[in-house]
């Protein structure tokens, strides 16, 4: 049936006059056609959306729709809008598609498509657009991506079947321009690729939560640290993992529902105790191997919520480093507190600390003795400036200065003294004098105290997140705040466009480039962790560990490089060679025999004059029982008392007759128990005298 047009206006007059609405009985009433016609010109007009149909009851209530027209809205349209009838003519083109095409619409509408501006702006992709509006017209909707490459843009196309004004079949084309939306994809790939790289290549682990708390991303380094795979630690909670990985004696059930409770309530309020705050924690692998972790939460925020993330920093080796120098320190405290001379420490003559052999040698107290001068122990002042003159002068030529003198007892009695003396830092004095005072009053024997220097220090641990650069063209292009600190710099300003090569220690720069060389023929190759020579601004050198990787950034290849400062740890070694250096100086020069033994009475170190009695070296000893070097009487008398002084954790003190390979000596030995820091007793320091030659002096062999 060929629609009329008259029909249909006359139709819209009677809705017009009636705006409440009629129903088709009543239309037909009005008008000369019947029922079926009726229906058929108000589904058209339906269709086109002239009309609108209600519900009443039963009935259909038809009235004239209050919507703008098609037309006038597609003419609004910031999308690109093209109408095409059966015949593959344009019957409607909006202003900012005539704008596209740069053609007037007179050469475009009532044209067929073929000859107009379309197919010459859309080139091979004109051949897939006309594709789609043949099945459009067969009534299939069909949406996708024209890309045309001369133009060097990308369209989104939708073309849907259509029914015009006149009841007529078309299309509409629908283009909207997603060419600076794609650039945007683009980028974002490069960067979420350039930062998978980044959290790939730290060595500091990291874990990032989604919004309901269980994990989206747990890098390489967090599974080296804490022995699990990544995907066996992806989609799992914080509780799960914490109930995995917590030391046994941390591992309760209370604790963890705890934990998993913030972090709900971290979530759902972007808040927590616990946000930026650095905490440690200790770990047990699934290999059964402990280790300590430093974490710091943080808050991420994304347009679906919050989520959490965690920077782990495996700091085990620190840990047992530093607790090395404590047990270090403590056997020197143990063996100075245990040695039979006077021993103390002096700032510019002024007394800081001294031992309880000190105290009784001279009969003072040692509250009346700390921060006093020396001067306090002289009968005079001329000779307390003789004794500082001559001694400082041979601590500047040699190192250690000794010399004989008088001290004044608190009770006003003299003793003779060798004293010995020795700086903590040769080159500065100011930082303190280590000193032993040998009472050779009733010592007729001439013998030579060495003094042990004890190491005032105390060393923090610093916290440095992985520092990270990236250089393109040997220029900096990149830079974190971790960098800048290494760099020595007060900003990354600083740091952006300067050579790369210029950071680095001139001993170091040529493995450097050669390094950048390798990676830069190959993107995407990763150099291993090695350790290096960096140089701050100012040229200071800076020991690092760093590994980099070359990656391609926009079609330029760049260079990733992580560095982490390690000048703590080197400062580290470096104390721990000194103490043990110290403590085996006293050792090895003091005029006793000096042994340690183990709680059961193994030989852990001999000195050399000790050796000397048994006619060995002293690592002949190293290991040695005590049945093994003395008569079974003897050596069970001495388990005795080296049990007694592990039990009471005092020193004891006792003359024995012994039989070496060497012959048969009488000894005056002093055991006295070495602490570890929490007080418990982990060695004994024996200190023995050969005192054969007093035998006969003193029947009470006392």
């Amino acid at each position: 049936m060929a629609i009329s047009r008259d029909i249909s206006e006359k139709i819209k007059d009677l809705l017009r006059e009636n705006p409440q609405g009629l129903s088709i009985t009543s239309i037909v009433k009005n008008l000369p056609i019947n029922r079926n016609t009726a229906s058929k010109y108000l589904d058209t007009l339906l269709v086109t959306g002239q009309v609108e149909m209600r519900h009443f009851g039963m009935a259909k209530i038809y009235s004239l729709s209050q919507r703008i027209s098609v037309t006038s809205v597609l003419s609004l349209s910031s999308e690109y809008v093209l109408q095409v009838d059966q015949y593959l003519r344009i019957i409607f083109i909006n202003a900012p598609f005539l704008e596209l095409l740069k053609a007037p619409e007179r050469d475009v509408v009532g044209k067929k498509i073929d000859t107009t501006p379309v197919p010459i702006f859309f080139q091979e992709a004109y051949l897939l657009l006309i594709r789609w509006i043949n099945e459009g017209l067969l009534g299939v909707e069909r949406r996708g991506e024209l890309a045309p490459a001369a133009r060097d843009r990308t369209f989104t196309c939708r073309v849907t079947p259509s029914v015009f004004t006149e009841g007529q079949r078309g299309v509409s084309v629908l283009l909207e321009d997603i060419t600076a939306k794609k650039q945007d994809e683009l980028q974002l790939q490069e960067s979420e690729a350039r930062f998978r790289s980044i959290v790939e290549a730290t060595t500091d682990g990291i874990f990032v939560t989604d919004e309901e708390g269980r994990m989206i991303e747990w890098n390489n380094a967090l599974s080296r640290i804490t022995g699990i795979p990544r995907n066996e630690a992806i989609g799992a909670t914080v509780a799960e993992l914490m109930s995995r990985t917590l030391v046994p004696e941390e591992r309760d059930g209370n604790r963890i529902e705890n934990s998993a409770k913030e972090l709900r309530t971290a979530l759902r309020t972007k808040r927590s105790r616990h946000f930026f705050v650095t905490t440690d924690v200790g770990i047990v692998r699934p290999d059964g191997e402990h280790r300590i972790i430093e974490q710091t939460l943080f808050p991420v925020e994304t347009a679906r919520g919050i989520r959490i993330g965690s920077v782990v920093h495996d700091i085990t080796e620190q840990r047992r480093m530093l607790e090395r120098l404590r047990q270090n320190e403590s056997r020197l405290r143990s063996i100075i507190r245990a040695a039979p001379v006077g021993i103390g420490l002096v700032i510019d003559r002024v007394i800081q600390e001294v031992n309880d052999r000190l105290c009784t040698m001279t009969g003072y107290p040692e509250g009346e003795l700390l921060g006093q001068s020396a001067q306090m122990l002289y009968f005079s002042q001329e000779e307390y400036d003789r004794v500082g003159r001559e001694k400082y002068a041979r601590m500047a030529e040699e190192g250690t200065g000794s010399i004989e003198t008088r001290w004044r007892k608190k009770d006003g009695g003299a003793i003779d003294i060798l004293l010995s003396s020795t700086p903590l830092d040769p080159a500065n004095h100011s930082l303190g004098v280590i000193f032993t005072a040998l009472d050779i009053t009733r010592r007729k024997e001439s013998e030579r105290a060495s003094s042990a220097g004890e190491e005032r220090y105390r060393q923090l641990i610093e916290r440095s997140f992985t520092a990270v650069i990236v250089h393109k063209n040997e220029k900096i292009v990149l830079a974190n705040d971790a960098a800048c600190r290494v760099a020595g710099v007060q900003s990354r300003d600083e740091l952006i466009g300067q050579p790369v090569i210029s950071f680095v220690h001139p001993d170091c720069r040529r493995l450097v480039i050669g390094r950048m060389k390798k990676m830069l023929a190959k993107p995407g190759t990763a150099m291993p962790l090695v350790r290096q020579t960096f140089c701050r601004k100012s040229g200071e050198p800076v020991e690092v560990e760093v590994m980099a990787t070359s990656f391609p950034d926009k079609g330029t290849p760049a260079i990733q490089v992580i560095f982490r400062e390690i000048t703590d740890r080197a400062r580290q070694e470096t104390l721990l060679k000194e103490s043990e250096e110290r403590y085996r100086t006293l050792a090895e020069s003091a005029a006793d025999m000096i042994y340690i033994t183990d709680c059961t009475g193994n030989i852990v170190y001999a000195n050399t004059l000790c050796a000397r009695m048994y006619g060995c070296a002293p690592a002949d000893l190293v290991g040695r029982k005590q049945t093994d070097l003395f008569l079974p009487e003897i050596a069970h008398r001495h388990l005795a008392n080296i049990r007694k002084v592990v039990t009471k954790k005092e020193p004891i003190e006792h003359v024995e007759d012994v039989i070496t390979p060497v012959g048969k000596f009488r000894i005056d030995i002093k055991l006295s128990p070495i602490f570890s820091p929490d007080g418990t007793v982990v060695s004994v320091v024996g200190i023995a005298r050969d005192v054969t030659a007093r035998q006969g002096q003193d029947p009470g062999g006392k």
